[in-house]
């Protein structure tokens, strides 16, 4: 197998947390339900699996159902996480780890930012303050009241910046996370792609203030998660960006990640040109709108057909658990770099 060139796995500590209340609805454990609370400190005793198939975007999917799925994708926005400037509430992302390690499993948790036309993950406090900036990355985003921080803004550095070291202090090297999905790329869905439309870039746009940014955010969480593996989405977005982004995670030893099966010749060249140097991830998530054996079998030989290796493949819950697709796991298992 080739050699990777890997951050420090999850170190061994001396206690888990309590974990608590689930994503929307609570249970478990009450002790901080419901509560803002300040930054606890993170835990951890075991280190990533390195390989496997989640089930992508669910926070307590039923994963002990598959030996073949090793754990879950749980999306959260940062308005859930920090609802008011400098107090938190951990909830629905311990809510998860609490049902992983439950599970004997494992999350890849990711916190949003921009959700494009999804929703405004960022919090209301944040645009309220003075002189910070934001974006509408898409027409309907407008028409909808969804803004979008700048992620060279230093307003947005200063304030994502204190939620995302508070992150760290709390979750880690916890035992149950086997990678965290940065959003170090700054655009939708923390992928590097700011907007599908050319007229809807954030203000202070060019190629070069897009990669530093990049940069910069990739230091921040690594500074943040020294203890933790990390993931960068990818995407070949002209001007070298995602190229050279690519270049810099993969010398860190961050993972790359790209989240559609469906890649150009471009996206396909990113991970054969650092599939030696670190780990692939590959996010299925646009593939949750087919239907049927027929065409879930396409979506994994088109995955598998590119020629660079897959760590770790993200699926929809709905073709985990059909019990006509269930069946193939063991032979997609058979075909991630283990």
């Amino acid at each position: 197998m080739a050699s990777l060139t890997l951050r420090p796995a999850a170190l061994a500590m001396a206690v888990l947390v309590i974990l608590m209340c689930a994503s929307l609805s609570c249970g478990g454990s009450d002790k901080n339900e419901g509560i803002l609370i300040p930054a606890d400190e993170g835990v951890g005793q075991d280190g990533p699996v390195g390989a496997g198939l989640f089930v992508f975007g669910q926070s307590q999917a039923p994963i002990a159902t598959s030996e073949y799925v090793v754990g879950s994708n749980p999306l959260i926005s940062w308005r859930d996480l920090e609802p008011q400037e400098g107090m938190y509430n951990w909830s629905l992302l311990d809510a998860a780890i609490e049902a992983a390690t439950a599970a004997g499993s494992k999350v890849v948790p990711r916190v949003l930012t921009n959700g494009s036309v999804y929703g405004q993950p960022a919090p209301d406090w944040f645009f309220q303050a003075e002189g910070a900036l934001y974006y509408y990355p898409s027409l309907k985003a407008e028409s909808s009241g969804f803004k979008a921080p700048v992620p060279w803004d230093p307003i947005f550095q200063r304030k994502f910046g204190s939620f995302l070291r508070a992150l760290g202090q709390r979750y880690d090297g916890n035992p149950a996370i086997e990678f965290f999905q940065t959003n170090a790329g700054g655009g939708l869905y923390g992928e590097i792609v700011l907007t599908k439309d050319y007229d809807r870039f954030p203000p202070g746009w060019t190629p070069e203030v897009q990669l530093q940014s990049i940069t910069f955010w990739l230091d921040r969480w690594l500074e943040s998660f020294p203890r933790t593996e990390l993931s960068l989405m990818v995407n070949h977005v002209g001007d070298n960006i995602g190229e050279e982004a690519a270049i810099y995670a993969a010398s860190q030893g961050v993972y790359l990640q790209q989240n559609t099966p469906w890649l150009p010749p471009e996206g396909v060249a990113i991970f054969i040109a650092h599939q030696e140097s670190t780990k692939i991830v590959l996010e299925a998530e646009d593939g949750c709108n087919s239907t049927g054996e027929t065409d879930f079998d396409h979506l994994i030989e088109t995955a598998f057909g590119y020629g660079f290796a897959i760590d770790y493949l993200h699926l929809c819950g709905d073709h985990l658990w059909d019990e006509g697709t269930a069946t193939r796991l063991p032979s997609i298992w058979q075909r991630l770099r283990r």
